[in-house]
């Protein structure tokens, strides 16, 4: 690797372990656990995941879907939605994932106003 990568990839180690510090990481992560220990919750999202799948094989293969399946699929939703372990996951996974668009928008933002050559440099002057 050249110099420049090996500090690009520092660097950025330096930001994942920012990001797992972070109090939005660790909630995320203590709740992921949570939920991996509550075997209702579990049960709750295994059985709401695998009705996601047959109504989209049945749309993908244009193939009718009973009201039965769309009444079991919101029933799956709000009971979830009714379950506090799930709530306390969803709300956290939302703080991560709103922190981790922020990070992601910092990184890319760079990129949006700055043309630059192969070598990562402004290009040409602009003003002459």
């Amino acid at each position: 690797m050249d110099q420049q990568l090996d500090n690009i990839v520092a660097e950025a180690g330096k930001l994942g372990k920012l990001i797992a510090a972070s109090a939005a990481s660790k909630v995320f992560m203590q709740m992921r656990k949570t939920v991996e220990e509550d075997s209702q919750a579990v049960k709750l999202v295994e059985d709401y995941q695998r009705q996601v799948q047959e109504i989209t094989e049945l749309e993908s293969s244009a193939k009718p879907i009973e009201p039965e399946d769309k009444h079991q699929l919101t029933e799956l939703q709000q009971n979830m939605a009714s379950n506090e372990t799930l709530k306390s996951w969803m709300k956290a996974q939302a703080h991560f994932s709103e922190m981790m668009g922020k990070v992601n928008k910092a990184i890319s933002e760079p990129f949006q106003d700055t043309p630059a050559d192969q070598d990562g440099q402004e290009s040409a002057k602009q003003d002459g």
